[in-house]
């Protein structure tokens, strides 16, 4: 009876084995999957194709690139010296990358609030023109810099803003449409 029990214990460690390595495959593939998607995205928005820098729109603005919208009639010139110099000094403001983001893509995050180290800012999202409503992603302040990244399912425009919750100041908003 011994023999008997003993084919089928190793059958049923083999079994497992093989159940280990095809979950471990599985894993592998969908990491893999995501790395190469991951690397697309990167090579996308730094490629020959890029196209240029990200320029904020200002704040309140609709959508950037609507010509007939007054202010985004700035939003859509590159950036020189003398259109930087009319910035306040030590004014939030926030750039995003990419523009053009699958659902629940990475969005960057990053923006200046000089001489605000420390502080915590909030994110906020309108959809659809709505209301600013906070978003479950907060970024400390490091210097003059801050950055982070929000990955969303909303499909459409969405636009994208920062909230020093300590003062009610606010970043420029900027648009980034989903897919």
């Amino acid at each position: 009876m011994s023999d008997v029990q003993e084919p089928n214990w190793q059958r049923q460690l083999l079994v497992g084995i093989v159940a280990l390595l095809v979950v471990g495959v599985v894993i592998g593939a969908i990491v893999a999957v995501l790395a190469v998607k991951a690397a697309d995205v990167t090579l996308n928005n730094s490629g020959p194709g890029h196209q240029g820098p990200i320029i904020p729109s200002t704040a309140g603005a609709g959508m950037p690139t609507t010509p007939s919208h007054p202010s985004s009639t700035t939003a859509n010139q590159p950036t020189t010296p003398a259109q930087t110099s009319h910035t306040p000094h030590r004014a939030l403001t926030l750039s995003a990358s990419p523009r053009h983001v699958a659902s629940m893509g990475r969005i960057n995050l990053d923006g200046r609030y000089p001489g605000h180290d420390g502080t915590s800012l909030q994110i906020q999202r309108s959809f659809k023109g709505g209301a600013w409503q906070d978003f479950p992603v907060t970024v400390t302040v490091h210097g003059d810099h801050f950055a982070t990244y929000v990955e969303t399912g909303y499909t459409g425009a969405n636009r994208f803003r920062v909230l020093d919750k300590a003062s009610g100041k606010t970043s420029n908003a900027v648009l980034v449409f989903v897919k």
